[in-house]
């Protein structure tokens, strides 16, 4: 005995949203998760802006010069094809203008 042809579209049909059903809500998961990771990282980045590149000077077409300020340090970087290498760094005195103004 064969069950009837309605019996078997309702089968399709029911296996055809569970389908989709599921495609959505791994989506909906993934989404969820991506801004749970960007929330995380806005914490842990800080204000954003301790990172500035003041300088470049292009030596080669693959080599140059960086200078970049972070925290309170300026970095003098070589970059090449092989990578990245420290030069130099020195610490950057952070000057108080009222203090100025009240000596001078």
């Amino acid at each position: 005995m064969l069950p009837d042809e309605s019996v078997l579209s309702i089968a399709a049909l029911g296996k055809l949203v569970f389908g989709l059903l599921s495609v959505l809500a791994i989506l909906g998961l993934l989404l969820w998760f991506l801004k749970f990771l960007q929330r995380k990282k806005l914490v842990f980045s800080g204000s954003g802006n301790d990172l500035k590149i003041l300088q470049t000077t292009h030596l080669s077409p693959k080599q140059k010069l960086t200078v970049v300020n972070w925290q309170d340090t300026q970095y003098l970087i070589a970059l090449t094809t092989d990578g990245g290498f420290l030069l130099d760094k020195k610490p950057i005195k952070i000057v108080d203008k009222t203090k100025e103004r009240a000596q001078g």
